[in-house]
C-alpha cells in the first residue's frame, strides 16, 4: 500500500516585536519634540538706534596701465607722492584694504614698488587684480 504523506504548510506569522518598536520610538520622538516646543519663551528685541552710514568709503584702486602710469580711482599720481596720498586716504579707515590692477605687460619692479609703498603708507590687505 502507498502510503500518501501529507505535506503540512506553515502559516506565515509575522513577528509584532520590531513594529511595537518603531511605534514606541515614534511616540517617544513626539512627545519630547511638543514638550520642547511648548517651553519656547517670546522675547523683545531693541530696535536699532544707530543711523545708517550715509557715507559709505568707496574702496582704494590702485591701477598700473599700459604706460607704466600710477592711478589712484582714475587720478593719475606720480611715484613720488603714491605714499602721502595713500596715507590721507587710509588714514580714517577700520579696513585699510589696497585694490591692486595690473596689466601682463607690467614691470614686476614697479609692481612690488606698488606693493611696497602701499605697505608702507599702512595697507594691511591687497587684493590684487590683473
Amino acid at each position: 500500500m502507498v502510503q500518501i504523506q501529507s505535506v503540512r504548510k506553515k502559516k506565515f506569522r509575522m513577528d509584532m516585536a520590531p513594529l511595537i518598536d518603531v511605534v514606541f520610538l515614534l511616540l517617544i520622538f513626539f512627545m519630547l519634540t511638543f514638550a520642547v516646543l511648548g517651553q519656547a519663551m517670546d522675547v523683545s528685541l531693541p530696535q536699532g538706534e544707530a543711523e545708517p552710514e550715509a557715507n559709505l568709503q568707496e574702496d582704494i584702486n590702485i591701477m598700473i596701465d599700459r604706460e607704466g602710469k600710477i592711478r589712484i580711482n582714475g587720478q593719475t599720481i606720480e611715484m613720488s607722492g603714491l605714499k602721502q596720498e595713500l596715507q590721507d586716504r587710509l588714514r580714517n579707515r577700520k579696513e585699510k584694504v589696497v585694490n591692486l590692477e595690473t596689466y601682463g605687460t607690467t614691470r614686476f619692479e614697479m609692481f612690488t614698488q606698488v606693493l611696497d609703498i602701499s605697505r608702507q603708507a599702512g595697507a594691511k590687505d591687497f587684493n590684487i587684480i590683473r
